[in-house]
């Protein structure tokens, strides 16, 4: 049996961040090529975002030192993706890491309100906002890999309307880019 072509490392607020993404990948860049390393924030422990910002300067370091690719999920809640990325840049600045470049192997997406909203685009896009709060509407019975694959087969992120998937989009071309 050959070694996976590509090892990824996902760190992420929660398990709707992690499915979603890993059917995206598997769907664009055919399952049984990747290798998924999870860093999911665990339930009922405190903030999810802070957990990811806790952890992403540990995972920059390690992305660099190993070559796997490093795809970070975080909402963005009440900020921008500017103000949200601009959080995670500080935590590799307070740990004296330089700042991420177009050559790492690291792809941030900020769904701007949360992953819900980008549910919510794949079902009705007309009637989307991205400063609207979906969590609600897709709580119990959402499949993230339903999605996953629906915005992998639709591009839905490069023909997507919202500034946080036109944002997703330069990233996951990005890492096509840096894939080939």
């Amino acid at each position: 049996m050959s070694k996976p072509k590509f090892r990824f490392t996902v760190l992420c607020e929660d398990k709707n961040h992690y499915y979603f993404i890993k059917s995206y990948l598997e769907c664009k860049y055919s399952s049984g090529h990747g290798s998924f390393r999870p860093k999911i924030s665990p339930e009922g422990k405190g903030s999810a975002e802070q957990y990811v910002r806790d952890n992403f300067a540990e995972e920059v370091k390690n992305h660099r030192k190993y070559g796997n690719v490093l795809i970070v999920v975080t909402d963005a809640d009440n900020y921008t993706f500017d103000e949200r990325l601009q959080t995670l840049n500080q935590t590799l600045t307070k740990n004296l890491y330089k700042q991420l470049s177009k050559d790492d192997k690291i792809i941030v997406l900020i769904p701007a309100r949360n992953i819900e909203t980008w549910f919510r685009y794949a079902d009705n896009p007309e009637d989307c906002n991205e400063n609207k709060d979906y969590k609600q509407e897709y709580d119990e019975e959402v499949t993230p890999k339903q999605y996953g694959a629906k915005y992998a087969k639709g591009n839905i992120f490069c023909n997507g309307s919202l500034k946080a998937l036109q944002k997703a989009c330069k990233e996951l071309n990005r890492l096509k880019k840096l894939l080939s």
